[in-house]
């Protein structure tokens, strides 16, 4: 077989060092950037919207769940350049 990863019989140790040299990292980037789409998609539509007169994104509860947001996906990205 021309398209075979390791010998014949060492699929459970190729799956696993896979996993663990290829898998996690490309996890985290997939995890953060669907983080980030959230946080570009929430913004554009708190934006968007508008409450009392003003866009949804000016009320003060809304400001801190999207500085909150953001504070975790940069704390994400922090740790994952550390890993």
């Amino acid at each position: 077989m021309t398209n075979r990863l390791g010998a014949e019989g060492d699929g459970l140790e190729v799956a696993y060092s896979s996993s663990v040299l290829y898998g996690r990292p490309n996890l985290t980037a997939v995890a953060l950037g669907i983080h980030q789409a959230i946080l570009d998609t929430t913004v554009t539509y708190t934006a968007a919207q508008r409450r009392y007169g003003n866009p949804l994104a000016d009320l003060p509860t809304v400001m801190q769940r999207l500085g909150y947001i953001q504070s975790r996906l940069m704390t994400a990205r922090r740790a994952a350049w550390r890993a």
